[in-house]
């Protein structure tokens, strides 16, 4: 009884925690991807004119929450050239330390088609694993791409079988790799929408981060080779390396590709003022072809629309603006916990895109608790609030539970599973407004009841002691006269 007690209070704290603002919000356990109601209201911003792009298939998408601020047949495939090296990249920092070593073999050195990119690896060199990735995303090394697949998987065949089953894992739709480095194969395509997604797994990576956006990287002396020239990005929104005309404000990196049957693809990354976004053009025009229409063109065009017709919310200054559903919980009603011994508390990196001029207050909430506990970054992630625009997901925050030494009493890790069996599931809505509205009306009812029945209580006692008092110390004469 006293367990069950306590887990009532504190989801009794969690309830009355939310907002007082006039933001919706709703509780579901679970929810799914795409539960927010239409409303015919909403709309977003129209981008470029898909003739205005040279590029078959285009897209922009925010790298924090995946909301596409822009898509032209996004979802047609395509060869992707060298921005497979995006995924040969990712797979490598997750399967080695930087510290290990490659040494390159005949079957990778020698047997490239004619004009592939490379660092002109010899036989038997010995390369770290990180000069590889520079290798890889700046020079575009296609030898180097065979190398470290050979390493990790054993063959090609192997490592092309671990890039599709991270390719789903990531959620591709539409992609099949055939090898580490984009050189053409009737079966190896993917889509913009596809790279998008990889590329904002792989941003997730501080050294995928730090590697892609690296201008100019530097390779000293091997077992093989004198120390070779800088290796330069060939990103030229990044790095002005065969164009200076192109350079772009924000650019933190991406990359290029380009094949006879790919034509020339692009992924870019490029962040202002806390927005971080990912376009990707596929089968468009080299510079070469036109300078004024082209993938670089494009791509500016496409950053300009995004930056300057959304912005982001950041949730730990909505939370201290508008007591918003992001304040770490537990702290509305009660001085017992702060934002330092809360034991259930939210991210403070989360954000919310959304178009210029629309208040985060049209943003719907929606909770979710999680059937088992996920331990990320060394914190208990035991559910997640969404955020929703219309159909769209913009934002996105997770909840933590983190107990401490002043509140073992109140609340362990064992009282969460209080979560899965608590009636919050299905159709349970509600405004914050109301919801505390009821909590503090409740709170006044019981606390006017419990001082009714005291007045009461108080006033009998007092009678029947004064009743008492009347006969104390008087005589008791069985006659009266007057």
């Amino acid at each position: 009884m006293k367990k069950f007690l306590i887990k009532s209070f504190a989801i009794v704290l969690l309830l009355s925690s939310f907002s007082t603002k006039n933001i919706q919000t709703e509780i579901i356990c679970p929810i799914s991807a795409d539960v927010a109601p239409p409303d015919e209201n909403v709309s977003f911003p129209k981008g470029p004119k898909a003739k205005s792009i040279t590029a078959a298939s285009a897209i922009v998408m925010d790298a924090d929450t995946g909301l596409i601020l822009y898509d032209k047949k996004s979802n047609a495939k395509h060869y992707p050239a060298s921005i497979t090296k995006i995924m040969t990249t990712l797979l490598c920092i997750e399967n080695c330390a930087m510290n290990e070593t490659v040494t390159f073999k005949e079957s990778e050195v020698l047997n490239l088609e004619s004009g592939a990119s490379n660092i002109d690896t010899k036989v038997g060199e010995t390369l770290t694993i990180e000069q590889c990735l520079y290798a890889i995303m700046l020079a575009s090394a296609n030898e180097v791409c065979l190398g470290v697949a050979d390493y990790i998987s054993g063959d090609i065949a192997s490592f092309a079988d671990l890039m599709n089953q991270r390719a789903k894992e990531v959620g591709c739709k539409n992609t099949h790799f055939s090898n580490p480095n984009g050189l053409h194969s009737d079966d190896h395509y993917t889509t913009a929408y596809d790279m998008a997604m990889i590329s904002k797994e792989a941003l997730k990576n501080s050294t995928f981060r730090k590697v892609a956006g690296t201008k100019v990287a530097y390779i000293p002396k091997t077992n093989k080779h004198d120390a070779r020239p800088p290796i330069a990005n060939h990103h030229n929104m990044l790095n002005a390396y065969t164009y200076n005309q192109y350079i772009y404000d924000g650019c933190t990196g991406g990359k290029t590709g380009y094949t006879s049957m790919a034509q020339s693809t692009l992924v870019t990354f490029a962040e202002r003022d806390g927005m971080r976004l990912i376009c990707v053009v596929m089968k468009g025009q080299a510079p070469k072809q036109s300078l004024t229409a082209n993938i670089y063109t494009d791509t500016t065009s496409l950053l300009d629309f995004a930056f300057e017709n959304y912005q982001i919310h950041d949730l730990t200054s909505t939370i201290e603006d508008t007591n918003s559903v992001d304040s770490p919980l537990f702290t509305r009603f009660t001085s017992f916990f702060d934002k330092n011994t809360a034991p259930l508390q939210t991210s403070n990196n989360g954000q919310i895109i959304l178009p210029n001029g629309v208040d985060v207050s049209s943003a719907v909430h929606q909770v979710e608790f999680y059937d088992t506990i996920k331990e990320e970054n060394g914190k208990n992630v035991i559910g997640s609030v969404t955020y929703t625009y219309g159909k769209q997901l913009v934002g996105h925050t997770d909840i933590y539970f983190t107990p401490n030494n002043d509140i073992e009493h109140l609340a362990s890790i064992d009282d969460i599973e209080f979560t899965n069996s608590i009636k919050i599931s299905g159709s349970f809505k509600y405004t914050s407004v109301i919801i505390k509205t009821i909590v503090i009306m409740v709170c006044i009812i019981i606390v006017c009841l419990f001082l009714f029945f005291y007045v009461r209580l108080l006033r009998k006692r007092r009678m029947l002691s004064n009743r008492k008092n009347q006969y104390i110390g008087k005589p008791r004469n069985k006659d009266i006269h007057f």
